[in-house]
């Protein structure tokens, strides 16, 4: 996770080094599902991606934060910073391998999220706080979900069912917590509107802290994964099956045109003319006047479709970008069976979001019908080969029905990782023969 207030004005920074054109709070920037491409920046002059020659030193980058001249980011074990436009320093390990969040003061003091507890990089020096200390339930290896910076600039720590705050140089527990519907419940997202509220998504609902105590609005809330509010105080959560609002104590499902069901949305996130800004699985949307539209590999520069994390500096692009009308590509490849034979004449389906070996389906449905907005299909050749194209860019996961109803995700060596092939505009995709065992 990374802290949204502190991203935003880390990815000023970054963006302004990248491209020179940025302006601070003016923009929104995007960080991808999938771990392979490097986060990017949208502002009213176009898409500038994070990794230009001013790059942190080393990759994969997943968090970031900044607090005032300093910018701070981490992949999965290595912390850099750099203050004003110097040079980036790169700190010891700190030794602990997975970080879960990342967050700064307005002293510059960083501070990760660990699997054991905070870690606080201060005058040249790691320093731990563990989670015993700060998490008053039995729950004392759910880590920090997110840091939080309200806008009077103090910083809070969200835990699995716990919440903390930095004050006077120690982090001290909030020790009133707020019933949740059961022990196997964790806060799954939060956030802070303009007067200073913090809002946190659960499996139960919502848990709003004011600063002294908590409130709870109570609602069944399936895989919950992103929390906004709107200028007029609605919150709005990104759920397994769309949008759920909450407004004025009551709830109710965001009903949003052009934004087909089997869009996921995973972040949320408002800019300053009120339109709503969805990361998804399906690209990057915005809604304006209730109407969703959704910038893509096939229709934009935007590097990914599959997007995690987004965040709003300011007011956002002042401007959206134009849609374009980008070739099509094709995907082909031979698949075979256990005697490395052909697979003759088997349904094969192209489908662009990340499917799981787990994915369930209805009978006379299959994989991608009920996962993707968009489905390609083709047969296997008597000797096994396949070739479709007019393949829009972007990438796409691929399901073959081995037998009669029952469909096999394929893996492999190829496209970005093992789960996926991408397709690039006026490109064909050839991916090398798969062996493809029956369930």
């Amino acid at each position: 996770m990374m802290t949204r207030l502190a991203t935003a004005t880390a990815a000023v920074a970054f963006l302004m080094a990248v491209s020179g054109a940025a302006r601070a709070n003016d923009m929104v920037c995007v960080i991808p599902g999938g771990g392979s491409a490097a986060p990017f920046c949208l502002d009213g002059s176009g898409i500038a991606a994070l990794d230009g020659k001013d790059k942190a030193p080393f990759t994969f980058i997943r968090h970031v934060a900044a607090c005032g001249s300093r910018l701070v980011v981490a992949n999965s074990s290595d912390v850099a910073f750099r203050d004003g436009s110097g040079g980036w320093t790169k700190p010891a390990r700190h030794g602990k391998p997975v970080m879960n969040a990342l967050g700064c003061d307005a002293k510059g003091t960083i501070f990760i999220g660990h699997k054991d507890g905070i870690a606080r990089f201060e005058g040249g020096q790691w320093t731990d706080t563990p989670y015993s200390a700060v998490n008053v339930t039995n729950g004392t290896l759910d880590g920090v979900k997110r840091f939080v910076t309200k806008p009077d600039g103090s910083l809070w720590a969200v835990l699995g069912r716990s919440l903390a705050r930095y004050e006077g140089g120690e982090w001290k527990p909030i020790a009133d917590l707020p019933t949740l519907p059961n022990e196997h419940v964790r806060f799954s997202d939060a956030t802070a509107d303009r007067d200073g509220r913090l809002w946190m998504a659960h499996g139960g609902g919502l848990s709003m802290h004011d600063g002294k105590q908590w409130a709870t609005f109570k609602e069944n809330l399936i895989g919950p994964t992103g929390i906004a509010v709107d200028g007029s105080g609605a919150v709005w959560i990104s759920v397994n099956d769309g949008i759920r609002i909450f407004s004025g104590g009551a709830w109710k499902k965001a009903l949003i045109g052009g934004m087909e069901k089997q869009i996921k949305p995973r972040d949320l996130a408002f800019d300053g003319k009120g339109r709503l800004w969805i990361a998804s699985s399906w690209g990057l949307g915005v809604v304006e006047n209730n109407v969703g539209k959704f910038w893509r590999m096939a229709n934009s520069d935007v590097p990914f479709d599959d997007m995690r994390t987004l965040v709003m500096a300011g007011k956002g692009p002042a401007s959206l970008p134009a849609t374009q009308d980008k070739p099509t590509g094709g995907i082909k490849g031979r698949f075979e069976g256990e005697e490395n034979t052909g697979l003759p004449d088997v349904r094969v389906e192209f489908c662009n979001v990340r499917l799981s070996r787990f994915t369930t389906f209805k009978k006379n449905d299959t994989p991608c019908s009920t996962q993707a907005p968009l489905t390609i299909t083709t047969r296997t050749a008597r000797d096994g080969t396949f070739s479709v194209d007019k393949v829009p860019p972007g990438d796409y996961s691929i399901t073959v029905e081995r037998e009669a109803g029952k469909w096999v995700l394929v893996t492999g060596n190829f496209g970005v990782t093992a789960e996926f092939a991408r397709v690039a505009s006026g490109k064909v995709t050839s991916i090398p023969t798969v062996t493809v065992k029956a369930k």
